[in-house]
């Protein structure tokens, strides 16, 4: 499985958007549940483990594709940041899901992202705290019910 991140980067530091990151792999492996289905038994879920998952995010800048934007001023920067949300949804098209973390309607390109997975039918989850706490009720009750593997 292959997992796209979608998160507001401008005027972030490297080290918060590397912690959001590490938040929203940990968050998906333990919100995120796949159905196993033994011959001998009925169908159970279980949490997804993290060695099943490809991440990937849309971190491409100027800085490292340094040959983007070939014009001066601002129109190269608007260039630069245009090729950078398209090399994004590249890698949004090559994978199975998009998670959204809970902020990403602040930022352009998480916003045309979203756009991409409605129009193109990714299937996508949001980061929401308060849908979360509701999800994780409904866990716990699957689990008392042993439908659900820890």
């Amino acid at each position: 499985m292959r997992v796209f991140l979608s998160l507001p980067f401008e005027g972030r530091s490297e080290e918060r958007i590397e912690k959001e990151i590490q938040y929203m792999k940990s968050w998906f492996c333990s919100n995120r549940y796949i159905m196993e289905v033994p011959q001998d038994g009925e169908p159970r879920f279980r949490k997804i483990k993290e060695n099943e998952v490809e991440f990937v995010d849309g971190r491409i800048t100027v800085e490292t594709k340094p040959n983007i934007a070939p014009t001066v001023g601002v129109r190269a920067c608007f260039k630069g940041r245009v090729y950078c949300l398209g090399e994004a949804v590249k890698l949004l098209s090559t994978c199975d899901e998009a998670l959204f973390s809970e902020d990403y309607d602040e930022a352009r390109g998480c916003r045309v992202e979203m756009a991409v997975c409605d129009i193109y039918h990714i299937p996508r989850i949001i980061i929401d705290p308060e849908i979360n706490d509701k999800w994780r009720s409904a866990l716990n009750a699957m689990y008392k019910k042993g439908k659900l593997l820890r």
